[in-house]
């Protein structure tokens, strides 16, 4: 079916308005002339404003023509327009439908590719890692797409999987100092399975680990230097007596020289303790 349009035709084009144009326009340009270089007073503004109205009154009356011709020559247009438009939308309706059809029958052999890649390419290739690098790490959506083929995406898989297994081992021979390091790193890495950004953290944390044993150092040493040493005395030599004892028979009294290192609170007890049993000490 062709859509023919009966008037106008290109043969045929609508006719352009006709009109005295070149008359009026120099009738208001004669016109115009009057007011040029006019100049008004406060006892003439009320002419100023009779001249302005009579001006605007003017080009009102030409404005008013120009939308009417306008209308004249619009409305058939917009009557076309409006029918087009009716038959467009009543072609885009069904076609619509048919769109939702055809998307989702494109979804659904998404669906069943994707399937057939997990189950037949990714968890044969991923093996024991499958809990750290789950399908959707690895999804690229392009693989849906119908011009990729299973060969190439079989082929991605496993340079990507190799990739990953080649970083963790090579995270494994770093022989790293405890788990927790080794965990961080390998935590790293699995972002975006890149090594040099696992490199760069474990040195980061080793870094810091190294300047936390520097300050705890120096924390330490700080504190053994604040810490008071125990006050000695001078040494004295202190004689003894043995108190004489007379149960039954008088005992032999004992002299006995000797040095003693001992803090103040010590000595203090010392001598209470002598005294108490009736020592007394006598200076050499």
């Amino acid at each position: 079916m062709e859509i023919q349009v009966f008037t106008p035709t290109q043969a045929q084009p609508l006719p352009p308005v006709s009109w005295n144009y070149d008359e009026v326009k120099q009738w208001v340009q004669d016109g115009l002339q009057a007011y040029k270089g006019r100049v008004y007073t406060n006892d003439t503004i009320a002419e100023a404003k009779k001249d302005r109205a009579n001006l605007n009154k003017l080009a009102q009356a030409i404005a008013a023509k120009r939308r009417e011709m306008k209308a004249i020559y619009l409305n058939p247009y917009e009557q076309f327009d409006a029918e087009t438009k009716e038959i467009e939308e009543m072609i885009t309706t069904v076609s619509a439908e048919i769109d939702a059809q055809v998307k989702a029958y494109e979804e659904f052999r998404k669906q069943e590719k994707q399937q057939f890649i997990v189950e037949q390419i990714y968890k044969p290739l991923i093996g024991n890692l499958a809990e750290l690098v789950p399908y959707e790490r690895l999804h690229n959506p392009k693989w849906l797409n119908v011009t990729a083929n299973m060969g190439d995406i079989s082929d991605d898989l496993a340079r990507t999987v190799e990739k990953i297994e080649s970083g963790l081992k090579a995270i494994d021979q770093l022989n790293l100092a405890d788990a927790d390091i080794t965990e961080r790193v390998k935590s790293v890495f699995l972002r975006n399975f890149d090594l040099a950004a696992a490199i760069a953290e474990k040195e980061r944390i080793e870094a810091e680990r190294e300047k936390l044993a520097r300050y705890q150092a120096a924390q330490q040493a700080q504190t053994a230097e604040a810490k008071p040493q125990a006050i000695s005395t001078p040494v004295e030599e202190v004689k003894t007596t043995q108190p004489q004892q007379r149960p039954q028979e008088e005992e032999k009294v004992l002299e006995v020289v000797f040095r003693i290192r001992v803090t103040k609170s010590q000595l203090d007890g010392l001598g209470a303790y002598m005294k108490a049993n009736g020592i007394k000490p006598e200076r050499v």
